[in-house]
């Protein structure tokens, strides 16, 4: 019996069992240890982001708020944690999991109840709020996961705005953002759209409007005057009243309007600035769109406003007037949307001039600052609605936080989710290797193992 035992021990068969015992034994701890050192880990480091449109990725402008937030912020998300939303509580773990003065809290509102009386708000929110500067905002999580409605009162999701959010709501509770913006009225002025109304507020602008006439002038506390497409002309009262805000270090935004009437007021006031309507509209040879001329992809410039912008990131605008920029004491102007050199404007039949013409200039003279846009279908909402990968809305962003040297443009277009799909780009080679390669190699090597084992 003893002979029997140790020969069974002795065996080769034995001591190969023991071996793959042995290892398996040590696969598994490795396993084990493996997890929990993953358990530990951030979650940007536990989730990769392999949507097609970075829906679980956070971007720079994010990076750089967060970079600059010195004072601690409380996220107060009045939901009970397994139930919430995983874009959501993915997306504010990587917030937390980035800065150190983030601090992310779960309030069951069954469990805790006072919570909605405590900060005045109801399930499915979330509370963001700063000690230091006692300023505190409330996101719902619908602005968050948007939604459109159907017909037969169905709703289905469209967008993911969850990073524009909650950037904005860090930004306006850990900052002192004072700047108010006055939309001009009285001149046959058009409202502003909502999409660049959206990404205003999102940079946590106050917006008022005014009529200086009736209004006694411009405000005091006015850190921008937006005018946008006037019909008609200046007051001589109103003329000088620009005059005086310029003169003591104000900002002023035109967007010209398509209109036969004569503003000459308007007119004088740019002129100053070096800045001056072309006659008729400008077409491009070179830089156009859809067998259209007039639909041009405008060249930047390398300034403040444009000059952050890659090789792919294009701007389009379509029936645009155009500028003529002239040398003026004192005053620098940065063209920072132009044709191409193959540009012509345009008056009538064979009634044209070629050459490069200007888009949109910003003129700076002592502290104050003149921005026109001669193509107002910048930021058209018809145009960007269709159009959402273009970069016409933060190009004008761009040229409102210009303006100012602590602001910067924290304005984040919300993600689609119509559109938005895990694919593998150019994946034929990598689908080759998971659907051909791997599983025939894991049948040769089970046939090689279990032809091995038959011979013990």
């Amino acid at each position: 019996m003893k002979k029997s035992i140790k020969s069974i021990f002795a065996s080769k068969a034995f001591r190969k069992g023991s071996y793959s015992t042995i290892l398996m034994v040590i696969i598994v701890a490795i396993v084990i240890v493996v997890n929990i050192m993953v358990s530990k880990m951030p979650t940007a480091a536990k989730n990769i982001d392999v949507s097609s449109n970075e829906l679980y990725s956070i971007g720079d402008v994010t990076y750089s708020v967060l970079d600059g937030i010195t004072n601690d912020v409380d996220i107060i998300v009045i939901k009970d944690r397994e139930s919430t939303d995983k874009r959501i509580s993915t997306l504010i773990e990587k917030y937390a999991d980035y800065s150190e003065h983030i601090n992310v809290t779960y309030m069951d509102p069954v469990l805790y109840p006072s919570v909605l009386t405590t900060y005045d708000t109801e399930e499915n929110n979330i509370v963001v709020k700063c000690d230091a500067t006692n300023k505190s905002t409330i996101i719902a999580f619908t602005d968050m996961i948007q939604y459109s409605y159907t017909y037969y009162g169905t709703s289905y999701e469209t967008a993911f705005d969850g990073e524009g959010q909650l950037t904005t709501a860090l930004d306006y509770v850990a900052n002192e953002n004072d700047k108010i913006l006055y939309t001009m009225s009285g001149h046959g002025e058009s409202e502003l759209g909502n999409n660049i109304s959206e990404l205003i507020s999102k940079s946590n602008f106050n917006v008022e409007s005014v009529n200086l006439l009736v209004d006694n002038g411009i405000p005091e506390d006015c850190s921008l005057l937006i005018c946008n497409q006037p019909t008609k002309d200046l007051a001589d009262d109103e003329l000088e009243m620009l005059r005086e805000y310029m003169e003591n270090g104000g900002n002023l935004t035109i967007l010209l309007a398509d209109t036969s009437e004569e503003t000459p007021n308007f007119d004088a006031l740019m002129e100053e600035y070096g800045i001056a309507r072309a006659d008729g509209y400008i077409a491009d040879m070179e830089r156009y769109y859809a067998q259209n001329v007039y639909t041009i992809f405008p060249v930047y410039s390398s300034g403040d406003i444009t000059g952050d912008f890659d090789s792919d990131e294009y701007t389009l605008v379509y029936g645009s007037l155009g500028l003529r920029i002239t040398d003026v004491d004192d005053v620098t102007v940065d063209e920072f949307l132009t044709t191409s050199t193959n540009g012509a404007e345009v008056v009538g039949d064979n009634d044209y001039t070629t050459g490069q013409f200007t888009l949109a200039a910003a003129a700076d003279k002592d502290e104050s600052r003149l921005t026109v846009f001669a193509c107002s279908t910048l930021i058209d909402d018809d145009f960007t609605s269709y159009y959402t990968n273009l970069a016409n809305l933060q190009v004008f962003m761009n040229s409102i936080t210009a303006n100012f040297e602590d602001v910067s443009n924290i304005s984040i277009d919300s993600i689609s989710l119509e559109t938005t799909y895990n694919t593998i780009t150019n994946g034929s080679g990598i689908g080759a290797v998971f659907i051909g390669i791997i599983p025939v190699g894991l049948l040769v090597l089970g046939f090689v193992r279990w032809f091995g084992r038959r011979k013990l």
